[in-house]
């Protein structure tokens, strides 16, 4: 017999717990909502984009500093003769301070813009890989369900083929599907870890912990209207900031034509002679003359610069507005294929595939048209949910460009 004491109990007790709750940790659950709160919480992405806007900040408290003053000392002789104390101060002239104040606030709009386009990015992103996965969790489910039936069928021919009610080609064929299908379902099966890993990436969680989806694909709701889409698109932080591109380069022209005036410098100070303590006040002003350099080519660069920026505005704006048609019809296209799965082409396979395996086992039909039947009823269910998966991304692609979020999976 082996006798333990207490403390060793305590400590198997307790190395027990932690081992049950590793293996309880180790595969977890996770609704699309559930999800995206760990995505806002945790990451990087996000983090990024609001450490940006903080940075804008303290850009733009720097272009709205002063310029500072110069403190100016001399002496004569080490300070047996004269000595000169004085203070030089530069001067923004010629819209300088407005045009870096300005150049500055359009940086920030443009983070803010961005920290709110990158939430939405974000959270398209969320949705995309949470559907490739629940795709996958489906197709797998769907491959390990026809891979119980593949293996009571060639269990059936396999008496049969003993009993001598069917040949050896019978059992051959059932069992290149069912080899077929195993090498597909373990292909599926280390997708489907790989789609979990992606997701979990989004918040940066722990290589060690794996993340289920969990949800369904919805049937195809009401689709907004493209007026609708186009309202928000307008007003989206991914269209605005094409417009931010324009004021920016406005505001380098700004910028160039200040940078052409001279930068003028105000002196004051004090003389003091030494040997007879005489002061004298100095007052002096300072500027360089642009007889050369007015900077005309800057300006000239900078307003074709903001010439190109509103083309590619103007260019990018008719993209978006492009892809949004190109979504609407793919959902739409879609939300058909999908309803007639459901409603019409799935039931069908199923009763096909029920009623040939039932007259096989009658001897009525041959094993070709139930392997036919069942490669048909297989490839059925996986095109109805690639299509949901498709679906989703589309969705999710919608969401990105106009912030309209329609509904793809449910839990």
């Amino acid at each position: 017999m082996v006798r333990l004491n207490g403390g060793k109990v305590a400590n198997l007790i307790a190395a027990f717990v932690l081992a049950l709750s590793v293996a309880g940790a180790a595969e977890q659950t996770v609704s699309l909502d559930e999800a995206w709160a760990r995505v806002q919480a945790r990451s990087p992405a996000l983090a990024q984009a609001a450490a940006a806007v903080r940075a804008t900040e303290g850009t733009l408290g720097q272009a709205r500093a002063l310029p500072n003053p110069e403190l100016e000392f001399v002496a004569e002789d080490l300070g047996r003769g004269a000595v000169e104390v004085g203070v030089t101060l530069p001067l923004d002239i010629g819209g300088q301070y407005r045009a870096r104040v300005r150049s500055a606030r359009v940086d920030q709009t443009a983070a803010r813009l961005e920290q709110a386009a990158a939430r939405d990015r974000t959270r398209a992103e969320t949705l995309r890989r949470f559907a490739a996965a629940l795709a996958l969790k489906n197709k797998t489910e769907i491959a390990d369900t026809l891979l119980d039936l593949l293996r009571s069928s060639v269990a059936d021919i396999e008496r049969r083929v003993r009993a001598g009610a069917a040949g050896e080609l019978d059992l051959d064929r059932e069992r290149i599907e069912l080899a077929s299908l195993e090498v597909e379902a373990r292909g599926l099966a280390r997708g489907y870890d790989a789609a979990c890993r992606a997701l979990a990436a989004l918040w940066a969680d722990t290589p060690g912990t794996y993340w289920r989806p969990a949800g369904s694909f919805v049937r195809p709701a009401e689709l907004p209207g493209r007026a609708e889409l186009l309202a928000l698109l307008a007003e989206h932080p991914v269209s605005r900031l094409n417009q931010n591109w324009v004021e920016a380069a406005r505001a380098g022209v700004s910028a160039a034509r200040a940078a052409g005036f001279p930068t003028p410098t105000l002196f004051g100070g004090v003389v003091r002679a030494t040997e007879t303590g005489q002061r004298t006040t100095l007052l002096g002003a300072a500027t360089a003359l642009p007889f050369f350099d007015w900077n005309a080519g800057a300006v000239r660069a900078a307003r074709h610069t903001a010439v190109a920026a509103e083309h590619a505005a103007t260019a990018a704006g008719l993209d978006l507005e492009a892809q949004v048609d190109r979504v609407l019809s793919a959902l739409a296209g879609l939300s058909e294929a999908i309803e007639a799965g459901h409603s019409t082409i799935l039931p069908a396979h199923r009763r096909v595939l029920s009623t040939l395996t039932r007259h096989y086992q009658q001897g009525a039909v041959s094993v070709g048209e139930l392997i036919q039947a069942q490669r048909g009823f297989h490839q059925a269910s996986m095109e109805l949910v690639d299509a949901g998966a498709e679906r989703a991304s589309l969705a999710a692609d919608l969401l990105e460009m106009t912030g309209y979020e329609t509904a793809a999976i449910k839990e």
